[in-house]
């Protein structure tokens, strides 16, 4: 029988759903908010799953692997649910078990289940690192067989982003700045200064940028990153991101820095890190994923 694989994104801004083929190839793909008409439908994408099947003829038991772009994996260490919850909900058993087995090994780098059905058909789910799963979204369409890669993010499990270098030998990985330095969220934060919704609105300031000028305050916001070789740093005194029981994504020191609000001036240290001396002279090809 024909095997199936299913993608799914359930982040917590939007969610998807994508049916690959036997063959590798996509077969469908369609975001939940199409379906349920709830903009940007943070819920899991169960009408985008089953739309898939429906399309590609099949059954959601012909799906023998799931991928799932995020890996639980880092967050096992601190186990915070107790006994006494799981025993009111029987289901929350096996999240406890993982949690306290993951967390009596001090930690665990993946997690791979199998569901077993009633009738004996196996699905297995897969946890893929957040950004393995942007290089894949950024590198797999590209048609490239080798490629030096920057995917640059708000926040994945522990960092933000990743640089390295792809062949067909595999991946390279040369740098992956660790939270709460983010050139995502740095836009966010700039998206909100400017009177927009951050983690959603980043794409009207990108289009606005066009019409702006990107000197008028580069020597002002510049300081605010430093790159050092592939890693940079932000300084956290202009921005609390970071800081859950805070407001915003600035700090009061940045508005004592501008004063009013501006645009962002991202791209140059953008374009710093993005022409790094190349990973591999062979190589002249880039997939960036943001």
């Amino acid at each position: 029988m024909a095997q199936y694989i299913l993608g799914i994104n359930c982040s917590g801004f939007h969610s998807s759903a994508c049916l690959l083929g036997p063959d590798g190839r996509v077969r469908v793909a369609i975001a939940e908010e199409r379906l349920s008409r709830v903009k940007q439908d943070k819920s899991f994408p169960r009408l985008a799953i089953r739309y898939c099947c429906e399309v590609a003829g099949i059954e959601l038991t012909d799906i023998a692997d799931v991928f799932i772009g995020w890996n639980p994996a880092p967050y096992l260490l601190q186990p915070q649910q107790t006994l006494a919850d799981a025993f009111q909900n029987r289901g929350k058993l096996a999240q406890l078990t993982l949690n306290e087995l993951a967390a009596l090994q001090g930690g665990v780098s993946c997690i791979n289940q199998t569901l077993t059905g009633s009738e004996g058909t196996q699905m297995r789910l897969h946890y893929v690192d957040h950004h393995r799963a942007h290089l894949a979204n950024a590198l797999l369409q590209s048609g490239f067989a080798e490629a030096d890669f920057f995917v640059a993010d708000g926040f994945g499990e522990t960092t933000t982003g990743l640089m390295g270098t792809a062949t067909t030998a595999g991946l390279q990985e040369l740098a992956a700045n660790r939270t709460p330095h983010s050139l995502g969220l740095f836009y966010g934060a700039f998206t909100e200064f400017l009177g927009f919704r951050p983690n959603g609105d980043e794409w009207k300031i990108m289009a606005l940028a066009a019409r702006g000028n990107p000197q008028t305050y580069y020597e002002v916001l510049r300081p605010l990153i430093q790159v050092s070789g592939l890693h940079f740093e932000l300084d956290l005194r202009y921005f609390e991101f970071f800081l859950f029981f805070t407001p915003h994504y600035y700090s009061p020191k940045l508005v004592e820095l501008l004063g009013a609000p501006l645009p962002p001036a991202l791209s140059p240290p953008s374009a710093n890190l993005i022409l790094w001396p190349p990973c591999s002279a062979s190589l002249r090809r880039s997939c960036l994923s943001f």
